[in-house]
């Protein structure tokens, strides 16, 4: 049974030169303070631990606060790469055995991560920066109830750029769609993996190995 976690911020600004930081590619805007534009609330029918694990794969660059460490993934001062070259930081820190909050936003952007095999750029080239709060609850049943908030700035001058209007006021709503559609993957390969282990361990058979690949976001 995971401990309870305390509220837990990581003190900002880091020491060293400010200069030298990422700050979203207008330097001096903290995406922390705008409103969301990319809100989700939803019943997921995974466990929480699952769910977090699938929807917020990463590598971890740097580990943060062990004595704040929620999940693999998440703990304050944790540095985490997407698969999208998308470089977040842990901020904040928040867990019961029911349920797991935390903050995070973008360190840094890259954009040599491509769509479709290379023939097209990938999701880095398309935003700016982005700051967010995930909170996990325990809601029975092996399911979790998901609220996702965050904001996401678009970059207006990129290749996917068809039009400025759809990305000024349309994209929030677009980047729930993909969330959603990413979520639909998730519950997917969880009954797919549920299904699996009740096939390979019958009543009084023995158990197979867990599924551990899948989806990255």
């Amino acid at each position: 049974i995971m401990a309870t976690i305390a509220t837990s911020t990581l003190t900002l600004p880091l020491p060293g030169n400010l200069d030298n930081g990422f700050n979203g590619k207008d330097r001096g805007i903290d995406y922390t303070t705008k409103p969301s534009n990319q809100t989700v609330s939803r019943l997921v029918n995974a466990p929480k631990d699952f769910l977090l694990t699938e929807f917020k794969q990463c590598s971890v660059l740097a580990p943060g606060d062990a004595a704040t460490a929620a999940h693999p993934f998440v703990a304050v001062g944790l540095v985490r790469k997407t698969q999208y070259n998308m470089v977040e930081i842990v901020t904040e820190v928040e867990a019961t055995p029911e349920m797991i909050r935390h903050k995070f936003h973008t360190a840094a952007v890259g954009g040599e991560s491509m769509c479709f095999d290379g023939c097209c750029p990938g999701p880095a080239d398309c935003v700016n920066g982005y700051a967010g709060e995930i909170v996990l609850t325990d809601a029975g049943a092996g399911k979790t109830q998901l609220e996702h908030t965050g904001y996401q700035e678009p970059a207006l001058f990129h290749p996917c750029c068809f039009c400025f209007c759809c990305q000024l006021v349309a994209w929030g709503p677009i980047g729930a769609v993909f969330l959603g559609g990413d979520l639909d993957k998730l519950e997917a390969k969880y009954a797919n993996q549920m299904s699996s282990q009740e096939a390979s361990n019958p009543v009084g058979g023995s158990g197979g190995a867990p599924v551990t690949e899948g989806i990255i976001r």
